[in-house]
């Protein structure tokens, strides 16, 4: 989508968001190539500065200027650039607080089954890879079907389904 096409689409709800990377090959590789996501702190998958429709800030300025601070060296030999989106406004999401809340809940049920599961059994094997699986914020939330998630109280979020956004070109 072209930039005039972008900002009809956040002045119609979607949410506006960017992403630094290091290489411009990645930018590339981010609208049309394999999915990669990456692990972070906060959970597995694309982390973005992002803004709420109809908040004023951070503005498209200030969320460039975020993410380009984790682009890389421009000056260098092969220089970062910036990833402007915006994600569909019906897209399901939530807040990393909720998320864990929710993830926490289910993972205490699984591991009350596993104490009861016989040793080196199947159904063990299995609980302990649910667990496995489950323990990153980022998985669990893409397991039940979320686009993305808010890192509370902050401009960041993490981005699980490619397919709820639009790229600018």
């Amino acid at each position: 989508m072209d930039s005039d096409g972008m900002r009809e689409a956040v002045d119609a709800g979607w949410i506006e968001m960017s992403r630094g990377v290091r290489r411009l090959q990645d930018a590339e590789e981010f609208k049309t190539g394999s999915l990669f996501p990456g692990q972070g702190g906060n959970g597995s998958g694309t982390y973005v500065f992002g803004r709420e429709p109809g908040s004023s800030e951070p503005d498209s300025a200030r969320l460039r200027e975020m993410a380009e601070h984790w682009s890389g060296d421009p000056g260098g030999a092969d220089p970062g650039g910036v990833v402007r989106m915006a994600m569909h406004p019906d897209a399901l999401r939530t807040d990393l607080h909720s998320l864990t809340a929710r993830r926490d809940e289910e993972l205490e049920s699984i591991r009350a089954e596993l104490e009861q599961a016989p040793e080196k059994s199947a159904r063990r094997t299995e609980l302990e890879e649910r667990i496995n699986v489950l323990s990153d914020v980022g998985r669990y939330a893409a397991s039940r079907g979320y686009d993305a998630y808010r890192i509370n109280d902050m401009h960041v979020w993490v981005v699980l389904n490619r397919t709820a956004l639009i790229v600018e070109r």
